[in-house]
């Protein structure tokens, strides 16, 4: 990526992390794996945000805006034995 991009991922598919316009997108964070030159010249790889209560369909299970595992949604974003998803909020069957 360059100086002037927030993020690039080598695509303009939007939903994946990094925008068209290679801009961070909510819930997502980009790093790029070449840490010799601050992130720059390298891809970057996205990640959705687990904890900060944005849940990205098709990565995270769950996301309830927190990383305490035992209340229904794990540290990781994986819903827990014995509770469901619904929507961005936890329930018991």
């Amino acid at each position: 990526r360059t100086s002037a991009e927030e993020c690039d991922d080598n695509n303009t598919i939007a939903g994946d992390g990094c925008n068209y316009y290679c801009e961070v997108e909510e819930g997502w964070m980009c790093q790029s794996p070449n840490r010799t030159y601050g992130d720059l010249g390298g891809l970057d790889e996205c990640t959705p945000t687990c904890g900060d209560g944005l849940r990205v369909l098709g990565a995270e299970p769950c996301d309830d805006n927190n990383t305490v595992s035992g209340d229904g949604c794990s540290a990781r974003c994986q819903v827990e034995r014995g509770w469901e998803c619904d929507g961005g909020s936890l329930r018991r069957p």
